[in-house]
């Protein structure tokens, strides 16, 4: 929650995008998860995207399919 409201970039794979919605990080925003957390995503508020990995301003979610565009995914909101 604090790197959130300081504006830095979080990501999270496979299951912890469901902690990250649990902390209410994710609610109103654009995100993915592996299939059997998808309900949690959805549960907390969050927007569960179509695509794999997803990136919603600085927060980077995938489930675990999408690890390598995730990391690039990742690197361009860091260089930003």
């Amino acid at each position: 929650r604090e790197a959130a409201a300081q504006n830095k970039v979080l990501a999270g794979i496979c299951m912890m995008p469901a902690l990250l919605a649990e902390a209410g990080v994710l609610k109103g925003r654009q995100a993915t998860c592996n299939i059997n957390e998808q309900y949690v995503l959805e549960q907390f508020g969050a927007v569960l995207s179509g695509s794999d990995p997803v990136r919603d301003g600085k927060i980077v979610t995938a489930s675990f399919e999408g690890a390598e565009k995730f990391g690039w995914l990742i690197a361009e909101a860091l260089a930003e």
